[in-house]
């Protein structure tokens, strides 16, 4: 599949000596160092010496293809694309320690769930699980339903979960300056205008030939794919799902508070983070992380508070500031009044 994507890039008018791809460098046939990040949380300013010099080994490109092999040092300048499913708890990381763009794609979780199911694939909620940041910084509110989710839930109920855990925390980065969203369902309706972000983001111009490949059909897609089967791309789903597990599905987005998709194919803008929110917030952010330090139950409430006042300037937007901060303050506290006493 990798070799395929090279072919693209030619066909798309992009040269190697521009850009190199490393396809899913996290899969289980790669190396064992960098299949050991697969899913894995990175908290934005950790400190991660083992994890950071299989990443720097990654993005400069020694870690290269489904063998392993080194793609090695060029004198013709190049970049190096990196496409990966398994890499979105880290991606804040990934931007603040190798300043590298990234370029987060979303699609519907019923077509995805829909996708994985036919492609025989199991769940690795355990994956996630198992990891103590993860669980304490983004998913502790939900611990109780991905436990017994995990223990004896349905197949369905298990990919459910896993998307939202997985998804959780890009979507509510969505406005972030350091993050291009881009929506599957938008990039086939609008193919042009979504590949023109894409391209602005990670710096390179888009071609004639890039224009021309944009209409036609992926090498990589299966034969049993809607783009060649003649089905609906975006609704094709609700033929391989049925009205059961899709109501299963969107019934998990909703216990975990993702309001980004719904029963229509298209994804739900007006629930999404408002931008200058999020730009105002994430301004914020590290002047107010130490208060995640401080061990006494007002940190939260402190914290809320110093968030609210830095946004205090966006106008008639006081709910959208609440909806972002409160539930962040809120898990604070809880967070330390839980813990060991005085």
């Amino acid at each position: 599949e990798e070799y395929q994507i090279k072919e693209e890039l030619k066909r798309a008018g992009i040269p190697e000596s521009v850009v190199k791809t490393v396809f899913e460098p996290f899969h289980k046939s790669r190396p064992a160092r960098a299949r050991a990040l697969t899913r894995r949380y990175l908290r934005p300013d950790g400190d991660y010496p083992a994890e950071k010099a299989v990443l720097a080994d990654l993005l400069s490109g020694r870690i290269g293809d489904w063998t392993g092999r080194q793609l090695g040092h060029r004198l013709v300048p190049c970049r190096l694309a990196v496409k990966s499913v398994r890499g979105n708890l880290m991606l804040e990381y990934l931007h603040r320690t190798f300043q590298c763009p990234v370029v987060y794609i979303v699609r519907h979780p019923c077509a995805v769930i829909a996708s994985r199911l036919k492609m025989g694939y199991p769940s690795a909620l355990p994956e996630l699980s198992r990891q103590a940041d993860l669980m304490e910084d983004i998913l502790a509110p939900w611990a109780a339903e991905i436990e017994s989710v995990q223990a004896s839930g349905s197949l369905v109920q298990q990919h459910a979960v896993l998307w939202c855990a997985e998804n959780l925390l890009p979507l509510k980065q969505i406005g972030e300056p350091w993050l291009t969203t881009v929506f599957y369902e938008e990039l086939y309706v609008e193919p042009r205008a979504n590949v023109d972000r894409i391209f602005q983001a990670v710096r390179l111009l888009r071609t004639p030939e890039v224009d021309a490949a944009i209409t036609k059909v992926s090498r990589t897609a299966r034969r049993d794919s809607a783009v060649k089967t003649g089905d609906s791309v975006l609704e094709r789903w609700r033929k391989d799902l049925s009205a059961a597990d899709a109501r299963t599905i969107l019934g998990t987005l909703e216990r975990f508070g993702i309001a980004a998709y719904g029963d229509r194919a298209m994804p739900e803008h007006a629930a999404l983070p408002d931008p200058a929110v999020a730009a105002a917030l994430s301004g914020a952010r590290p002047r107010l992380g130490l208060l995640d330090r401080l061990p006494f139950p007002e940190a939260g409430a402190i914290r809320g508070e110093g968030e609210r006042e830095r946004v205090g300037h966006l106008d008639g937007r006081a709910g959208e500031v609440d909806r972002s901060v409160l539930p962040v303050a809120e898990q604070h506290v809880e967070r330390v009044v839980a813990g060991p006493g005085p």
